[in-house]
């Protein structure tokens, strides 16, 4: 891999993982658009900041978790 492809790569990848964070917390059984009301105690903020954002934040944190295990899995072996 040459270092002109190399260069863009990351900052893709970095704009690809933003969209689907944004993505995951827009996308739900209630659906939550770019200008809903999100005063404190609201229900839309209820639903983001209580049930989504963990739920993201999570699954950032495992998927991390799990590549840093196949990594030194890797080294290991």
């Amino acid at each position: 891999m040459n270092s002109r492809r190399r260069s863009w790569a990351v900052p893709a990848l970095l704009l690809l993982l933003a969209g689907a964070f944004a993505f995951s917390l827009a996308v739900g059984a209630v659906p939550l658009g770019a200008w809903s009301d999100l005063r404190p105690g609201g229900t839309s903020w209820d639903i983001l900041f209580r049930l989504r954002l963990p739920r993201v934040l999570l699954g950032a944190a495992v998927g991390a978790l799990l590549s840093a295990a196949g990594c030194v899995l890797q080294g290991v072996l």
